[in-house]
């Protein structure tokens, strides 16, 4: 036996020679060091001398059951017919049996107990009384017995009285020592891996054979998790010590799991467990003796959860909800105490403390961007919390579930509605109703909150404001206008400073006037992550790109929403930030962008999560993929259901114009004319029918009369709009203008209308202005001036990725793309910062916009455009050929 010789050479003594007998060996040691092998080892010796061997094994499952150990001494016994309380004629019978089963009273007997600290009282007795009725020397007992030892035990009775009838020896086997362990390696692996292995094997067995086996199995195995074996071993090592040490080495596995130092007293381990502090002690004793490694608390995850495993789950949650006493007491991190709740599911009762930590462990997640961590501490406490903090948590939970599933906000939100939402939450409230368009709810509520002033006057404007900027059709003007208020009157310690900002951004968007608060909008983009505790942060901040879009500050919009998405943000935000950017790009003629972003938010955020905000994204994406020519897609998002309530808001208005658009682009003008006119209708009733949302319904209406052949309404139309000062209004309205009016004026007014484009870097719009002039100057018998625009206008269309335009031109073109000049022909006269400069001027960027790009100055990129002009004998910059931005890619 490795690592045994002392062991094996006492075996040899006792059994060498002559027979030993009248003699007792206590095989004494902890859990898992292989007093079971030794007894297995001394009984094979002693068959092999002649000795008759019966054996009995302890089990914790027959403790309780009277000669449940002893009957195993003679298996083959029928059930004793004795009554019980003849204990002395019971037991004589069972000794006949026994020394029949021996070969008789001559024969040398051995009696082999193992787990003798298992045995039921009434077997030990039994065993005394064997042993007095058979001579001395014909008899030798080998016993095994875990150590340590409770004092009142009842083997401890039995050794002391065993030693009146036999000479008792007592043979301690302890675990390996570190030249043992590679000993012990060698043989199972070999030297070389054994050498390899030695360090980490006795730092993690502790010596103990039992877990050394489990590695070298784990080794042999390749097992993944590495340590799964072992870990199994610690549990059934953990087992075999009993139920008191079971659930101490479970207390510490509970306590371990969140915290692995300090160790706790033993104190606070046994409250944990529910055992007393003696027995405490003496488990911690055992778990020390055997080698296992629960000390600090068992540090490796995977050998805590397998001892966690083999605890019923009722019982573990006990020792979680104990264990955050403990930490609560202790003064231990509120980390500890909340993770020991959530692995409880649920707060002690009578303890506003417990609950107290789980709401600021959901705000600190909220913050860290964890919204699911947040839901589930306020779960916990909504459950297990005190009555009358229900409706508060349900509000709070339904805020936080808002952030990454609006869907499921709705339960706890008709909780807190059902409950009374206080002061703190109604705000909340009237946001999540109006998301989920129940604005009946959301009206009632607020006219509630006005007349019994739950709410300071500040936040109740506040909310009144941006209610009517997002649900116009549905949210009166507000009592006390948010632009009326001056600005001590705006600002209360109550109000949530998000929710002021998204009133005042909403309110000058309402009015028009995004140019007067670009400042405090910049602010908010800036901020806007160290408000995150906040659900209106996120309001002001898709209300801070919406102004600066408005205020002409676009390409600052994108920009600033692309970084935000790069930084992080939670499902609802990210899919509310995409579909802004989305808008954005539409309507600065990026199709592809536009098309992507709204692609995003749709991804991100289902359909049905939106509310009546599914429009916006919705109707955008519908746009851009008219617009690009992907009918058949745009067909299946159209099909999407949508709530009715979506027409109160301007997310019905934007699904009204994409679906409009998508009407004319498959040949139904007048109902396109139906969907533009009500688009009118609706912000004429909401009053809202100022620049920028009135544009587009204008634009598209006269479009479709010019469809159905109405080209005075379309001129009258058009004529209306070409005053904006606007550069992207006025142009579009040309466009329209021209369209409608006799073919010898619209040269001069696509011309416009191409330089307005061309200022606002408008790719599209270029295209399409380009395209109807290649047909005014045919119609004006000019014709290369005619292909040459064509060109141009096809380039452009392929580049912005409008198909139907390019197949358009391709049509009417054909063979004249066939007279053009040959690749670099053009350009060979121009320097390469020339061709970089030039190219990207017929791309359609802006002087600035080249410039940036470039890393020069717009009056550089004036002096260069000057030259090449010279060079190439253009006058202009649309008389550039559009071959160069090929060339331009060579250059670069």
């Amino acid at each position: 036996m490795v690592g045994r010789d002392v062991v094996d050479r006492r075996i040899g003594e006792l059994l060498g020679g002559e027979p030993c007998g009248g003699c007792a060996l206590l095989v004494e040691g902890p859990v898992g060091v292989g007093r079971t092998a030794v007894l297995r080892a001394i009984a094979d010796r002693a068959a092999q001398r002649g000795h008759a061997v019966l054996s009995a094994t302890g089990s914790r499952a027959e403790r309780t059951v009277p000669l449940g150990f002893a009957r195993q001494l003679a298996p083959r016994r029928s059930p004793d017919p004795v009554t019980p309380e003849d204990r002395v004629l019971r037991f004589a019978s069972l000794a006949g049996d026994v020394v029949e089963q021996a070969g008789g009273a001559d024969s040398r007997l051995m009696l082999v107990l193992d787990d003798l600290q298992l045995a039921d009282p009434e077997s030990l007795e039994f065993v005394l009384f064997l042993l007095r009725r058979i001579p001395a020397r014909q008899v030798v007992l080998v016993a095994a017995l875990q150590t340590p030892v409770p004092a009142a035990a009842d083997s401890v009775a039995f050794v002391a009285e065993l030693s009146r009838t036999l000479r008792v020896e007592r043979l301690r086997i302890d675990r390996f020592s570190p030249d043992e362990v590679r000993e012990h390696l060698a043989a199972r692996l070999g030297a070389e891996r054994a050498a390899e292995l030695a360090g980490r094997a006795v730092a993690l067995s502790g010596g103990s054979p039992l877990l050394l086996d489990a590695l070298v199995e784990d080794h042999v195995r390749g097992a993944a998790p590495a340590l799964e074996g072992y870990a199994r071993a610690v549990a059934g090592g953990v087992h075999r010590g009993g139920p008191v040490v079971t659930e101490v080495a479970a207390a510490l596995a509970v306590l371990g799991h969140f915290c692995s130092a300090p160790a706790d007293s033993v104190t606070e381990i046994a409250r944990v467990a529910q055992v007393g502090r003696e027995a405490a002690e003496v488990s911690l004793q055992t778990l020390a003796q055997a080698g296992l490694p629960a000390e600090p608390r068992f540090p490796d995850a995977a050998v805590r959860d397998a001892v966690l495993d083999r605890v019923d789950p009722a019982r573990r949650a006990d020792m979680h909800l104990a264990a955050a006493g403990v930490a609560h007491e202790s003064g231990r991190p509120a980390t500890v105490v909340v993770d020991h709740l959530l692995a409880a599911d649920r707060c002690r009762p009578g303890a506003p403390w417990a609950v107290d930590a789980l709401v600021e462990a959901a705000d600190r997640a909220v913050l860290d961007d964890e919204p699911e961590h947040a839901a589930r501490c306020l779960q916990v406490a909504r459950h297990h919390g005190a009555a009358e903090r229900t409706a508060s948590l349900a509000a709070r939970l339904a805020a936080v579930l808002w952030r990454v599933r609006p869907l499921a906000a709705l339960p706890p939100l008709d909780e807190a509605l059902r409950r009374g939402v206080g002061d703190h939450d109604a705000a909340e409230a009237v946001r999540q109703l109006a998301w989920h368009g129940r604005m009946a709810e959301a009206t009632a509520l607020l006219a509630d909150l006005a007349r019994r002033a739950e709410l300071d006057t500040p936040t109740l404007s506040a909310l009144e404001t941006w209610a009517r900027h997002r649900a116009p059709g549905a949210i009166a003007v507000p009592r006390q206008p948010w632009a009326g208020r001056a600005r001590e009157t705006r600002v209360r310690p109550e109000t949530d400073p998000w929710l002021q900002s998204a009133a005042l951004l909403a309110d000058a968007l309402e009015h028009g006037t995004p140019g007067h608060v670009v400042t405090h909008a910049e602010i908010v983009l800036r901020d806007v992550r160290h408000g995150r505790g906040s659900t209106w942060s996120e309001e002001a901040m898709v209300l801070a790109l919406e102004v600066l879009a408005r205020a002409g500050r676009a390409a600052d919009a994108l920009a600033r929403g692309e970084q935000l998405l790069a930084e992080g943000q939670p499902v609802t935000g990210q899919a509310r930030t995409a579909a802004v950017l989305a808008a954005i790009a539409l309507e600065q003629g990026d199709l592809a962008a536009a098309t992507r972003w709204a692609a995003d938010a749709l991804r991100v955020l289902p359909v049905a999560a939106w509310g009546i905000e599914v429009g916006a994204p919705l109707g955008v994406l519908v746009d851009a993929l008219v617009g690009t020519g992907r009918l058949d897609e745009a067909a299946r998002w159209l099909v999407s259901t949508v709530p009715a309530a979506m027409d109160v808001g301007l997310a019905g208005l934007r699904y009204r114009l994409g679906r409009a658009r998508f009407r004319m682009a498959t040949g139904h003008p007048a109902a396109a004319l139906a969907d533009f006119t009500e688009c009118g209708a609706m912000l004429t009733r909401w009053g809202r029918d100022v620049a920028g949302e009135s544009v587009a319904w204008r634009l598209g209406t006269a479009t479709a009369r010019l469809q159905l052949g109405e080209s005075a309404e379309a001129r009258r139309i058009a004529h209306e709009l070409v005053s904006t000062r606007d550069p992207r209004t006025r142009a579009s309205a040309l466009r329209v203008l021209a369209a409608a009016s006799a073919a010898e004026r619209r040269i001069g007014m696509l011309t416009e209308a191409l330089e307005l484009f061309e200022s606002v870097g408008d790719i599209v719009g270029q295209a399409f202005v380009l395209s109807d002039l290649s047909e005014a100057y045919r119609a004006a018998e000019e014709i290369r001036t005619a292909r040459l625009t064509s060109r141009r206008a096809l380039h452009l269309a392929r580049v912005a990725s409008v198909a139907p335009l390019v197949r358009e031109l391709e049509h009417v073109s054909g063979a004249d793309q066939s007279d053009t000049d040959g690749p670099g022909t053009v350009a060979s006269a121009l320097s390469d910062s020339e061709r970089r400069v030039a190219g990207l001027a017929v791309r359609g960027y802006s002087n600035r916009e080249i410039g940036a790009r470039l890393f020069i100055t717009p009056s550089t990129v004036e002096q260069h455009l000057t030259r090449v002009y010279r060079k190439l004998g253009v006058r202009r910059r649309r008389d550039l050929p559009p071959d160069l931005w090929a060339e331009v890619n060579r250059a670069s």
